[in-house]
């Protein structure tokens, strides 16, 4: 079980590392593109739109908050319930 629990704690720190290094930097591409004012709901707005970039970035952010949640919280309970 232990080398289960590393195994998805070092994706959840993969995931992180990904997140900050390439999605952060894409997030901040487009912000510097369409302005730096724009809220979050206006970028998916944006991408409801039609606007392919920004379409492309809000799937790609979808999958990867989904990802990081579930293998986060698959780790959470298998944590808790080989603690013992």
């Amino acid at each position: 079980m232990s080398l289960l629990k590393l195994c998805l704690l070092a994706i959840v720190l993969i995931l992180l590392i990904y997140g900050f290094a390439v999605l952060f930097r894409e997030k901040l591409a487009i912000l510097k593109k369409y302005g730096v004012e724009k809220t979050n709901q206006d970028l998916i707005n944006l991408a409801k739109s039609g606007n392919k970039e920004i379409e492309k970035f809000h799937r790609k952010s979808k999958i990867y908050v989904l990802l990081l949640c579930s293998i986060g919280g698959v780790l959470v309970v298998i944590h808790q319930l080989t603690k013992g």
